[in-house]
């Protein structure tokens, strides 16, 4: 709650700093538009119509998150049998679990432990150094990858939802990026230029158009403000399939929606 209110603060000093230089430059303009200072003048209405301006306190968009679901037969989604994970050496020692189609785990351990080596390694992204995973007939998995890497950088937001699903409609693809809170603006900006918060939104907005029945989140809630984070946690919890997730945020997930944790801590190998 101090952090939330002080984040408050902060945004509030940033958002009266911006109105008052928005309202010195426009009045500056209107002096000068049609003086001898109209180069200038015009230089500096060009650089406000560039302004990204900050969002009144109050009016900021809410994001409202949902993760299309779609049944299948299976009560095992995922059996994890004797599975190595590592490069050139075992990380942890050999790992037996399975999961269910309607169940929610969360992975814990501190950053470096091997969490994100292990879903990887459950994706088939890294090879396994051992055992096996086997993965049930009509599992569709959405996958939320925690580094903020893209195939092609200079893209906006959606650009990139375009070429990825190019049977969508532009405003489809625009409706579900803002319900996300990410602004018009941000929708046509490379996505080089977003923050780290902006990116893992759009990494959201992706996994809102796949149709899916396990969830595996990488590290989600990296980067998000509290009130995204809240609405990620609400999302999750009315997914009605499996979940793995990662977080290094006890207070982001607890018992009441969480079926079993595992620390991977205990796993490693000295």
């Amino acid at each position: 709650m101090r952090q939330k209110e002080a984040n408050k603060e902060t945004y509030m000093k940033a958002f009266n700093k911006q109105q008052a230089q928005i309202q010195k430059t426009e009045a500056y303009i209107r002096k000068f538009k049609a003086g001898s200072r109209s180069k200038s003048a015009k230089s500096r209405e060009k650089q406000l119509s560039h302004m990204e301006r900050l969002t009144p306190p109050g009016n900021r968009a809410k994001a409202k998150f949902a993760f299309p679901f779609i049944e299948q037969n299976s009560q095992v989604l995922l059996d994890v049998t004797d599975l190595s994970v590592g490069y050139d050496q075992p990380l942890l020692q050999p790992m037996n679990f399975t999961l269910s189609h309607d169940e929610v785990m969360a992975l814990e351990g501190f950053n470096g432990v091997g969490k994100s080596t292990l879903l990887k390694t459950i994706l088939g992204k890294l090879p396994a150094l051992g055992g096996t995973v086997d993965i049930a007939q009509n599992v569709m998995v959405g996958y939320f990858e925690q580094e903020l890497r893209w195939d092609v950088p200079k893209q906006t937001p959606l650009q990139f939802m375009m070429s990825k699903y190019p049977a969508a409609t532009q405003r489809t693809l625009r409706q579900v990026l803002s319900r996300t809170a990410l602004t018009r603006e941000d929708v046509d900006k490379p996505l080089t230029l977003l923050s780290g918060g902006e990116q893992s939104k759009v990494k959201i907005a992706d996994l809102m158009m796949q149709t899916t029945n396990m969830l595996i989140m990488d590290e989600p809630t990296n980067h998000l403000d509290d009130d995204t984070k809240a609405a990620l946690r609400r999302a999750l919890i009315e997914y009605p399939g499996a979940v793995i997730l990662v977080s290094h945020e006890e207070g982001f997930y607890d018992d009441s929606w969480v079926d079993r944790r595992v620390n991977i801590a205990d796993l490693r190998v000295d």
